[in-house]
């Protein structure tokens, strides 16, 4: 796995051909654009094994970006994608890659109650359970609470036996308390608005699915403050799904509510305030924006081989490429700051 350190200050990217971002590495490769159909193996680096793109890189498997990569986590995440949709696990700005290797250390070392402590949560005595993209290791299908609620707000067949097809909500991670369930919706380079272009809002909004109906009449009114429409062109259709789904979990489940948005530290700075102006939030039920920097400060108090590789991942971690405006350069950019 490559970090900052391991890679140039500056690297050559052209119009035409890209330099391998990597330190002592000469290659260069064709660059791909709308116009010139470069095949993949073209854009492979031999040396570093490193597919390169104008914005990014990426690697030939997933493991070369995951940090836990023992038998165990292989097998539980081999179950998982079979049920997720969709994933980009291989490139270096992957934020499926981010969330496994940071959520699988807190999982596997028996260490969530303390991260939900640290975003000042209060978690009970209990150990939490964690559902990676909506898939439960216990019963070795979708987590059961959210397969009944995409039956009731997202008409999901429930023959379709737990897998998540396209156009059903997904959450990144599920972590359930005795008191509590937490959904948390991660963003790393992307952000929270995505309702669409013009068709795709107006399609959104005719096509309510059972949103507005399921969980009994008046539920979503209840749930929130804004009509679903305005929701939906405020940019918050993906919020608003989870919001509604995870209140209505955790009424079945007579447990409070918290949707978290994970982003990093600059970005989505209003989006308390901007999504809390659409729902209606109690003692029971509550919207809260968490950043990927506070775990890294955390990690520096914790004496093990791992949280300190982990910290390590952190401090040195990359998002993409930024190209200067002569087309000429370009130089990794930092994910992370103060770590």
């Amino acid at each position: 796995m490559y970090g900052i350190n391991d890679l140039k200050s500056t690297f050559a990217m052209t119009e035409h051909e890209i330099e391998c971002p990597v330190k002592k590495c000469t290659t260069h490769i064709p660059r791909k654009t709308a116009a010139n159909h470069v095949s993949n193996e073209a854009m492979f680096c031999d040396a570093c094994q490193i597919y390169i793109h104008p914005t990014t890189f990426r690697y030939r498997s997933r493991q070369d970006n995951f940090l836990w990569t023992s038998r165990e986590d292989d097998a539980l995440f081999s179950e998982i994608v079979k049920f997720k949709t969709e994933g980009r696990y291989e490139n270096e700005n992957s934020e499926d890659a981010l969330s496994w290797n940071v959520f699988r250390y807190f999982h596997s070392s028996k260490r969530l109650r303390e991260l939900l402590t640290v975003f000042g949560e209060n978690p009970g005595d209990q150990e939490s359970d964690i559902y990676y993209w909506s898939y439960c290791n216990t019963t070795a299908t979708a987590w059961d609470p959210l397969l009944k609620a995409r039956e009731v707000f997202e008409h999901q067949d429930p023959s379709s036996e737990g897998r998540n097809p396209s156009g059903v909500s997904e959450p990144d991670i599920i972590i359930e308390t005795s008191e509590t369930i937490y959904i948390i919706e991660a963003k790393f380079t992307s952000g929270n608005r995505t309702s669409g272009d013009a068709d795709g809002v107006a399609r959104k909004i005719e096509n309510t699915r059972g949103y507005l109906t399921g969980g009994g009449p008046g539920f979503f009114e209840s749930v929130f403050s804004s009509t679903y429409a305005d929701t939906i062109r405020a940019q918050r259709y993906e919020l608003m799904r989870f919001w509604l789904i995870g209140s209505w979990i955790a009424d079945q489940s007579q447990k409070k509510f918290v949707l978290v948005n994970l982003v990093r530290e600059g970005s989505e700075l209003r989006i308390e305030e901007d999504f809390g102006n659409h729902i209606r939030q109690d003692d029971r039920r509550r919207f809260a924006r968490w950043t990927w920097e506070t775990i890294p400060q955390y990690l520096k108090t914790i004496e093990c081989s791992d949280a300190g590789r982990l910290f390590e991942y952190f401090r040195d971690k990359t998002c993409g490429f930024k190209e200067d405006k002569k087309q000429e350069t370009a130089k990794p950019k930092m994910a992370f700051t103060n770590s």
